[in-house]
């Protein structure tokens, strides 16, 4: 069975909304962005996690404690609470991203985010742990890689416009 989620903006947050009703997703958990779309934080079951984006292209993201995260998506060492298995994340190629997806043995999760907007789908198959946790990750991470090649582009356009003396 497939689920489709939402990311909407919700208050000075964004929460995400469920086709149907998914036990291991928690209907009040929030993501809130930071300065720039490179940190924020995740509410969930009463916690806050902190999560950050790393790298010039913002392609690895961790949630939780730098030292011990307890979750990770990146090109080559992603995992995802309660799998005990690596889990294999990948965002499309282009410069402004508008896919990603993040597989496990247990199922996957695919994001899309239209050409225009912040709103972002996920298509929920098979089983996760902490759902909301990593939906919300995944979601940030895509909408980071996207801030970030917008403020590369910016950065272009400014350097490379010519300037009236």
């Amino acid at each position: 069975m497939t689920v489709t989620l939402t990311l909407r903006k919700q208050g000075g947050g964004y929460a995400l909304d469920a086709s149907a009703p998914i036990a291991s997703l928690d209907p009040t958990a929030t993501l809130e962005f930071g300065r720039a779309m490179r940190t924020g934080t995740i509410a969930s079951g009463g916690r806050k996690l902190p999560i950050a984006a790393h790298g010039p292209h913002r392609t690895s993201v961790t949630v939780g404690d730098g030292s011990r995260p307890v979750l990770r998506l990146g090109q080559d060492d992603s995992f995802v609470p309660g799998s005990g298995k690596q889990v294999r994340w990948s965002a499309s190629p282009h410069p402004r991203p508008r896919n990603a997806s993040l597989e496990s043995d247990r199922g996957r999760l695919d994001f899309t985010v239209p050409k225009h907007g912040k709103e972002v789908t996920v298509e929920v198959t098979g089983d996760w742990e902490q759902l909301d946790t990593v939906a919300l990750a995944g979601c940030f991470a895509l909408l980071s890689m996207r801030r970030g090649h917008t403020y590369r582009a910016m950065t272009v356009l400014a350097v490379t416009s010519p300037h009236p003396k």
